[in-house]
């Protein structure tokens, strides 16, 4: 594996970024160029966006009522508790970015996520911040992020 004729691609699926698990431990492989291509779950890439947004999750238990959180719009990812308000702001980045020239054409789910990495690169940089999400990492990185299970609503 440390060859350097070798080339690494890494699998993502599973409820890992809303985890923290892209911060804590995949960003650190990809940083150290152990990742040399990914192929993710459209989930955990949209899901690793809130990071990059500076949207809060928070560790909870998987046996909370979920009557009771929905009543508190509280969204529940096994023990991860975020505000039903994170998923509407992090569409409404998205559809704010769909909507954008560069991304008006047809293109393969590894540019769409190196065009998201760039703007939450991008982002980073207007505060001062650095890997606040696996996408901005990636993008920096020159690591393409594919995904078999996109959500990418038409912007119009």
């Amino acid at each position: 594996m440390l060859a350097r004729e070798t080339v690494v691609g890494m699998t993502l699926a599973g409820a890992l970024t809303p985890a923290g698990l892209g911060r804590s431990c995949i960003i650190p492989l990809v940083k150290a160029g152990f990742v040399d291509w990914m192929i993710s779950t459209g989930a955990n890439l949209y899901h690793d966006t809130h990071f990059g947004l500076g949207l809060a999750l928070h560790r909870g238990s998987p046996f909370l009522d979920d009557r009771i959180l929905r009543r508190h719009e509280v969204i529940r990812i096994y023990d991860v508790l975020f505000d039903y308000s994170v998923l509407l702001d992090t569409d409404a980045f998205f559809r704010e970015l769909l909507r954008s020239e560069s991304f008006q054409r047809p293109m393969s789910t590894a540019e769409f996520h190196w065009l998201v990495g760039g703007a939450l690169a991008a982002r980073e940089d207007a505060l001062g911040v650095r890997d606040t999400c696996l996408l901005s990492t990636l993008f920096r990185c020159g690591v393409p992020a594919y995904t078999s299970s996109p959500a990418i609503p038409r912007s119009g």
